[in-house]
């Protein structure tokens, strides 16, 4: 009986350390610089709509050195395929992918998770200055281009949640 009760306490310790260590590594609070633009609902005739993506970073994790996990939203009418990517750090080095096949981001405050990945997790990446890593209290900046060949700039600042 003793044993079944230790036993059981052991499994509730451990079952506890891996939710909390779940909940309190890798969470980020971020800031962000946001291109966004008002949706035009009518054209110039006044007959047919104009669709306008308007994209916000909503949060960034730190999986590893080489891969920032990111969320974005899309609160504007229109949907925004991600075609390529450029990372840059506070010394201005930075990866690019330029062919990329990234999420489409539907209208209407839709959200796509997807990772964006530097150094030797991207072969098909180009560098150009030194190489870096991604790593907490830094500042980044992360370009997004989409299929219609806008620009999406954001930045963030990675602080690891410390519980």
């Amino acid at each position: 009986m003793v044993r079944k009760i230790i036993g059981l306490v052991i499994a509730i310790v451990v079952i506890g350390a891996a939710v909390v260590g779940a909940f309190t590594f890798g969470h980020s609070i971020i800031t962000s610089i946001t291109k966004s633009t008002t949706p035009n609902t009518t054209t110039a005739n006044g007959r047919n709509p104009t669709y306008v993506a308007s994209l916000s970073l909503f949060s960034v994790q730190l999986p590893s050195p080489t891969n920032a996990s990111m969320v974005v939203t899309n609160s504007g009418n229109g949907t925004a395929t991600l075609t390529g990517y450029y990372v840059l750090d506070a010394s201005g080095d930075q990866y690019a992918r330029t062919s990329w096949t990234g999420p489409t981001i539907s209208a209407y405050a839709d959200s796509a998770s997807f990772a964006v990945l530097i150094g030797s997790s991207c072969p098909n990446c180009i560098l150009t200055g030194n190489s870096f890593q991604f790593a907490s209290l830094t500042n980044y900046t992360v370009k997004f281009v989409d299929s219609k060949g806008t620009l999406w700039t954001f930045k963030f600042f990675y602080v690891p949640n410390s519980g």
